[in-house]
C-alpha cells in the first residue's frame, strides 16, 4: 500500500492524504495524516517514492474506521470511513473465500461516509472501488466481532430468567457470581425454546451476578448480560 511505498516519509498509521497543486496542475505538496501526526513532503519526493515519472498524479483515499468494540447479535452499527477521489465505492462482507456486496457507499462532499449495517456473525468488512481492480491493491478492511446478546431479570424468589439472542435452543448459559478473584460459574444449562433460560438460587447469597452465553457456532462469540445485584437481607 501507500504506507509501504512512502516508507519513512509517511507518518505512522497513515489514514488520509491530500495534495496541493501548483499552477500547472501538478502536485506541489502531499500532506499525509497519520494516527498521531501530520507530515508534508514535496511532489518530487512523492514521485520518487512512488516510482512514477511525473508529479502530474492524483491520490485517491479509501479508509474504513475500525469499530473498536464487539457488537451484540442483531444490533445495528455505524460503519464510517473515507472514499475521496474514488469512483463508485462499495461496502462488502467476507463470506468464506468470497467478498459479497453489502451496499453502495454514499459519500459526502469531504469524502467521508457513514452508513448503517446489521452484522449477524463475526466477519470482515471491506470498502473497495473499481478504481483499484487489477492494481494489486485491496480495499481496507476491518473485523466486526459479533457476540451473543443476553438479557437477565432477577425475580424475588431467587430466580434469574432471560433470553439469549440468537434465539436458539442448545446454547450454553452460565450463571456467574463475582468473587475477589473474578467471575465464577455456579450453575450451567442449555437454552430452551427461543433462547430462553431460567436459573434458581437456593439459598440466595447476596452479591453481583451475570449470565454468559456461548453459542455453538464460532461465528458468534460468547456474550455477557448486564450485572444484577442480589442485596443483603
Amino acid at each position: 500500500g501507500l504506507q509501504n511505498k512512502l516508507g519513512s516519509y509517511a507518518p505512522s498509521g497513515l489514514k488520509d492524504v491530500t495534495t496541493v497543486l501548483n499552477g500547472s496542475g501538478r502536485v506541489k505538496r502531499m500532506i499525509m495524516k497519520g494516527k498521531n501526526s501530520t507530515t508534508t513532503i514535496t511532489g518530487a519526493t512523492a514521485r520518487t517514492q512512488l516510482g512514477i515519472r511525473s508529479t502530474g498524479f492524483k491520490v485517491g483515499v479509501l479508509n474504513i474506521t475500525p469499530l473498536g468494540k464487539s457488537v451484540g447479535f442483531g444490533n445495528w452499527i455505524t460503519v464510517r470511513g473515507l472514499a475521496r477521489k474514488i469512483r463508485l465505492p462499495v461496502l462488502k462482507v467476507r463470506e468464506g473465500s468470497r467478498w459479497v456486496k453489502v451496499a453502495d457507499v454514499t459519500v459526502k462532499s469531504d469524502g467521508r461516509f457513514s452508513m448503517r449495517y446489521r452484522p449477524l456473525k463475526t466477519a470482515f468488512l471491506r470498502v473497495t472501488s473499481p478504481d483499484i481492480v487489477g492494481s494489486g491493491l485491496h480495499g481496507p478492511q476491518t473485523l466486526i466481532t459479533v457476540v451473543a446478546r443476553v438479557t437477565v431479570k432477577r425475580l424475588r424468589n431467587g430466580v434469574f430468567t432471560g433470553v439469549v439472542r440468537p434465539k436458539r435452543s442448545g446454547i450454553t448459559v452460565d450463571l456467574q457470581r463475582k468473587t475477589r478473584n473474578g467471575w465464577r460459574t455456579i450453575k450451567s444449562k442449555k437454552t430452551g425454546v427461543k433462547g430462553r433460560y431460567r436459573f434458581r438460587l437456593s439459598p440466595r447469597p447476596s452479591g453481583d451476578y451475570r449470565v454468559v452465553a456461548t453459542p455453538v457456532q464460532t461465528s458468534i462469540k460468547a456474550g455477557a448480560s448486564k450485572v444484577t445485584t442480589v442485596p443483603r437481607r
